[in-house]
């Protein structure tokens, strides 16, 4: 049943849509058809520039290199960076935690002296005085 309802539906795109349609619907199924293809041929080493040529003179693909670029974005290339998987922030955290917990003998802590700072009496504001140099002292 898959092969026949294919074959129906895409006698009936034809008829309802017109065989050189430019929608973007088409061309999504096109690239979706030729997509392990394209995988292989990206896994192999090709550039995409190189791979959408060859199929664009064959014929296997009708669309610019942008959409067929964007297609392969979305649908080949989408894969979420390993920053983002939640284990490996938590087993990373716990190394650095570990480390850390081996280091802090080994360190000095340093408590700066604390100054007290001058308070103002009554009304008086904290002001500041210029005093120029006398001649004859640099």
């Amino acid at each position: 049943m898959g092969k026949d309802y294919l074959a129906d539906l895409q006698t009936w795109v034809a008829q309802k849509k017109g065989l050189n349609s430019s929608s973007a619907n088409t061309a999504r199924v096109v690239f979706l058809a030729i997509r392990d293809d394209v995988k292989t041929a990206i896994d192999a080493g090709y550039p995409l520039t190189t791979i959408w040529e060859h199929m664009h003179e064959t014929g296997r693909v009708t669309t610019t290199y942008e959409t067929f670029r964007r297609h392969v974005k979305r649908y080949i290339s989408e894969q979420k960076p390993a920053a983002f998987f939640p284990e490996k922030k938590q087993e990373q955290a716990a190394v650095n935690k570990a480390s850390q917990k081996a280091d802090e003998p080994q360190r000095k802590t340093v408590i700066p002296e604390k100054t007290p700072t001058p308070t103002p009496t009554g009304s008086e504001l904290p002001t500041f005085r210029f005093k120029p140099p006398t001649k004859g002292t640099k």
